[in-house]
């Protein structure tokens, strides 16, 4: 084992690394996923002495990559092997950097690989993590070999699924490699993923509905009224989009986790530039502010690469937002 090549993954891989560490196994080092080590790192672990980085230490946004995807395909090292020209690779890399965008692939197509990859992790399993996430990145290879396939047959078809990654996607994938329209596309164990996270899904909805905010809190709006902020204490992010079901009156939500990190999460597209602006002043490397979505958010460390949990309360935050941050309604921001 000692004499593998080491790739290094982020401790959560999300499914545009693990396309990432496709292109990197199939198509530029050419060799099995059996036959190397795959290393799930965090930050503060000591890093082997020679490894190739995917997407672990140097991520796609610090280089001005759409996804940890185009970074392998765009790279100047990799530049004479012309990876683009491979059938079907530029829709594949297309695919994650709109995801990676908007959301749109996760959010609007039902059954997808993006949820499945961010779940599977925290679904309870009998082998240790890197051999459950081991098995998941096998089960997405054996995904991303039928898209490379039908992209040979039939490049025209591939191009127009939208989103290729979900279970409609692979079934019509499988009917372009087949030539049946009824196939099935779905292997038993990718069946299985999905009905295993599906069920977990429905005990996380039962474990949100027993928590509640430890403080509530006014903010102001554009206008003369308030809106309610709220912190609740959870590490499991499946249960952000339930808290926001489960507690309508609340419009700027602080998730805090065991172990201090935090996140600023609200509804609607609210501007946290000047809050982004003062968290950074006040812990330099320690918050992310992500804009890339419809409702962008501050994060205190994150599911794939972790930073120092911030030294500040929750008491604190909930003041430096009275301080720097206004909320919008929609009928407010309709009339500007």
């Amino acid at each position: 084992m000692n004499d593998k090549r080491i790739f290094l993954m982020p401790y959560s891989p999300k499914l545009d690394k693990i396309a990432a560490l496709y292109i990197l196994l199939t198509y530029v080092v050419k060799q099995r996923l059996e036959d190397v080590r795959i290393v799930f790192h965090q930050v503060g672990e000591t890093l082997p002495e020679t490894f190739i980085d995917v997407d672990a230490v140097s991520d796609y946004k610090s280089a001005g990559y759409k996804s940890a995807t185009q970074r392998v395909l765009d790279e100047s090292q990799y530049a004479s092997l012309q990876l683009r020209s491979i059938t079907g690779m530029d829709h594949f890399a297309a695919c994650f950097d709109l995801n990676n965008r908007t959301g749109e692939l996760k959010n609007r197509f039902p059954n997808n690989f993006f949820n499945l990859v961010n779940d599977w992790p925290r679904v309870t399993h009998n082998t240790s993590r890197d051999g459950h996430l081991t098995q998941l990145i096998e089960t997405m290879f054996e995904v991303f070999d039928c898209y490379f396939q039908a992209a040979t047959k039939s490049i025209q078809d591939v191009e127009l699924l939208r989103n290729p990654f979900c279970r409609d996607g692979v079934r019509k994938i499988d009917t372009i490699i087949t030539g049946f329209p009824d196939a099935t596309g779905l292997a038993p164990y990718l069946q299985h993923m999905l009905d295993r996270t599906s069920q977990a899904d429905k005990v996380t909805y039962e474990r949100a509905k027993a928590i509640k905010p430890e403080f509530e809190f006014e903010l102001p709006t554009a206008g003369d009224a308030t809106v309610m902020g709220a912190v609740f204490r959870t590490d499991d992010r499946r249960l952000i989009r339930y808290l926001f079901d489960l507690h309508s009156n609340v419009n700027v939500f602080i998730l805090r986790h065991r172990d201090g990190h935090m996140v600023i999460m609200s509804r609607g597209h609210q501007d946290f530039g000047a809050m982004a602006q003062v968290l950074s002043e006040c812990e330099p490397g320690r918050w992310h502010h992500e804009t890339r979505y419809r409702s962008p958010f501050l994060a205190n460390g994150g599911e794939s690469r972790s930073v120092e949990p911030t030294s500040l309360m929750p008491c604190q935050i909930r003041d430096l937002l009275l301080e720097h941050f206004v909320y919008t309604s929609r009928s407010q921001a309709a009339a500007v």
